[in-house]
């Protein structure tokens, strides 16, 4: 195993995500799970580096740095807390054009699931209110 692989178990917090969704004071917010420990930086999220002068200098996590980036978007961006528990599964498409893209979504996201630079790729929908 390599110092940027996690052991494969079921985290029963946040299923293998990695990171939980809560709804605080209204306000939806995402955090990094229990389960989540970088091996590459111990969960501080920065690493010592040397130079070739052997200047030691403080750079981010390649590893965590872009998860705990986007967990920091999702956190500020003003998404209610009452759609922490959505998911496209309990979505109920009305019309056939609700319907097509829907399953062009999942389709998206079954396939970005199995490219290789899948932990650094997601889907977030924006517009009118509503789910």
């Amino acid at each position: 195993m390599t110092s940027t692989e996690i052991q494969q178990k079921t985290c029963s917090i946040c299923g293998d995500k990695r990171y939980t969704l809560s709804n605080q004071e209204g306000k939806l917010r995402a955090k990094l799970c229990e389960c989540f420990l970088c091996e590459e930086c111990d969960g501080a999220g920065r690493v010592f580096h040397q130079d070739d002068r052997g200047v030691a200098f403080l750079s981010d996590c390649t590893y965590c740095f872009i998860l705990r980036k986007r967990l920091r978007l999702l956190n500020d961006s003003g998404i209610p807390g009452k759609f922490a528990s959505s998911s496209l599964n309990i979505y109920q498409p009305i019309g056939l054009q609700n319907k097509k893209a829907l399953s062009r979504t999942k389709d998206f996201l079954s396939d970005i699931r199995e490219a290789p630079q899948a932990p650094h790729r997601g889907l977030l929908f924006m517009g009118g209110p509503g789910l």
